[in-house]
């Protein structure tokens, strides 16, 4: 039997995740021992044991709301910044950059070309401007057929973008492409984030981020071998906001 109960208490304690579960546990422990004492106690009594249990209710009830409510506002702060505000630059982040691109939207025949400047350009990154940890999603990639179902690709550009410390975008053509989405999200969270493409083929609040937000820089370039010269001309100084 005492093995049993002791069993029990554990189980009650390890479902216990939340303020919101903790205060229902206490709630009932509180009521439960008030209502004991109430059978007990003389009719002269009993008002004041119902009142404490109303108060033990309602302090509970006020107590949790709080704490949940500033639980709630630390964490949010933790992830998104205010808007308009660059995300702290003292997080320890997994990756250096992330290299965002056009790639699944491009044709089969200028698919190859494009990826194999890319990974140029990752290079360039890596080695001149001394960015080290360089996420791109298509450095194992040689053909279309190595993209990732959408639900796993999704969940990993996402979650690397999470944990990069800048945003990098290489548009040099108009194209409907998921980067766009990127860069909202980076854009969302703070990102120090830098467009290269020509103006004209960003969307219109992109074309304005720039001049909105302090940690957004747009460079003109209408090719991405216009680009990998821009890189190798001024490496980091590029990337000072």
């Amino acid at each position: 039997m005492p093995t049993e109960k002791k069993e029990s208490r554990s189980s009650i304690i390890n479902a216990i995740s939340t303020p919101i579960q903790l205060a229902a546990l206490i709630v009932l422990v509180v009521e439960g021992l008030l209502a004991y004492i109430l059978t007990k106690a003389s009719n002269i009594d009993s008002p004041l044991y119902v009142g404490l249990m109303v108060g033990v209710l309602v302090l509970t009830i006020i107590a949790v709301f709080i704490i949940e409510y500033k639980r709630l506002k630390l964490k949010e702060s933790s992830t998104i910044p205010a808007t308009g505000e660059a995300e702290s630059g003292k997080k320890n982040f997994t990756w250096d950059v992330f290299l965002a691109a056009p790639l699944a939207a491009l044709s089969d025949e200028s698919f190859e070309l494009s990826l194999s400047k890319m990974k140029e350009i990752k290079k360039i990154l890596e080695e001149d401007c001394d960015f080290k940890r360089v996420f791109f999603a298509g450095t194992n990639m040689t053909t279309k057929m190595d993209f990732e179902t959408a639900d796993v690709s999704i969940e990993t550009d996402v979650n690397a973008l999470k944990e990069s410390q800048n945003f990098i975008l290489i548009y040099p053509e108009k194209i409907v492409s998921s980067v766009l989405f990127e860069a909202g999200i980076a854009l969302a969270l703070g990102k120090p984030s830098f467009y290269f493409g020509e103006t004209d083929n960003f969307p219109f609040l992109m074309k304005q981020a720039n001049q909105k937000f302090n940690f957004v820089k747009i460079q003109d370039a209408e090719s991405l071998d216009k680009i990998i010269a821009i890189l190798k001309k001024n490496k980091k100084q590029l990337f000072i906001i």
